[in-house]
């Protein structure tokens, strides 16, 4: 069996390239609602800090500061919808028979399945919040991360995926019959 790296990144244009046909690939859904409430929300701070300038035509000045803050909330707000947005259209999770690849927006990890096993998987951890469903993979000195869910985007098919991905693990750490037994 030819030793193959556990992790290869490469870019996603050679991704795009040389995709298998046998690579089942889920893109990740985003929450249209949340980022429809998150807009709400930006518009409504916006609201409020005009709301101050008009009010107060910013005399004395230090009621530009409350204007600012609101201000600068929406913008964040607006920001959190566009980049998660974003990243559901150019992000995505997949596997074939013999590799994991979690694509970014810029590049892919390709994991290869048999130097898969739940602690590198990051099954083991254990998180304070269960809204961010992240898996730190680490193999072999090498750290990838893998969105599974969070507030704003999710796996499409997750459980299709998850079962996938622990029959792999599975496999992998189910004991191998040796050469010896095998023969009796």
């Amino acid at each position: 069996m030819e030793d193959v790296p556990a992790i290869t990144t490469f870019s996603r244009r050679e991704f795009d390239e040389s995709k298998s046909p046998e690579l089942t690939l889920f893109k990740y859904t985003p929450n249209s609602r949340g980022f429809i409430f998150l807009q709400l929300c930006a518009a409504l701070l916006f609201i409020i800090a005009f709301t101050v300038y008009l009010i107060t035509r910013f005399e004395p000045l230090y009621w530009m500061l409350p204007s600012l803050g609101l201000a600068g909330s929406g913008i964040y707000l607006i920001y959190l919808a566009l980049y998660w947005s974003w990243f559901a259209r150019r992000s995505g999770v997949g596997f074939d028979k013999s590799y994991l690849y979690i694509v970014r927006t810029n590049s892919v990890d390709r994991v290869a399945w048999r130097h898969l096993s739940a602690e590198a998987a990051g099954f083991t951890e254990t998180h304070d919040n269960g809204d961010h469903g992240t898996l730190n993979m680490a193999i072999e000195g090498k750290k990838v991360q893998l969105k599974l869910f969070n507030p704003f985007v999710w796996v499409d098919d997750f459980p299709t995926f998850l079962v996938e991905m622990l029959s792999q693990i599975k496999s992998n750490e189910s004991p191998k019959p040796s050469t010896e037994e095998a023969e009796s």
